[in-house]
């Protein structure tokens, strides 16, 4: 993709390879969000969330989960990591998985105090822009 990018001949256009390598990428998606707080944890801990409006809630028993968050000790020894780990098919095809790190970030705030504040992801024309 980068030789064809930069003007290489490798017998297939750029966007040609990126629309194959997007169809292979959305047929076996997987939403994993991390994010690490300078917020001590313990022992890494597990929740099955859902779904609530705008947010991701505990889910009970019975309630239809759509995710696990974990957090536990970040590697280095200082703060902890959240992880965000999606259920198959639940993020749409073609749809972007920025806006479930905002959730992850306000759940792990309110759940444990985790300290990371309100953010907002990229918009699409940001993102684009980027390259």
């Amino acid at each position: 993709h980068v030789n064809a990018l930069i003007g290489r001949d490798v017998g297939r256009a750029a966007g040609d390879i990126e629309e194959g390598a997007l169809d292979l990428l959305d047929a076996t998606r997987l939403v994993d969000v991390v994010g690490l707080s300078s917020s001590p944890a313990g022992a890494t801990t597990s929740v099955r969330v859902r779904m609530d409006g705008a947010w991701l809630e505990a889910a009970d028993v019975g309630d239809d989960a759509v995710a696990t968050v974990q957090r536990g000790p970040a590697a280095n020894g200082t703060g902890s990591f959240v992880r965000l780990v999606m259920d198959d098919d639940t993020v749409a095809r073609g749809e972007r998985c920025a806006p479930y790190g905002e959730l992850l970030y306000e759940f792990a705030d309110r759940y444990w105090a985790t300290g990371f504040g309100h953010v907002t992801p990229p918009s699409e024309a940001e993102t684009r822009s980027r390259g």
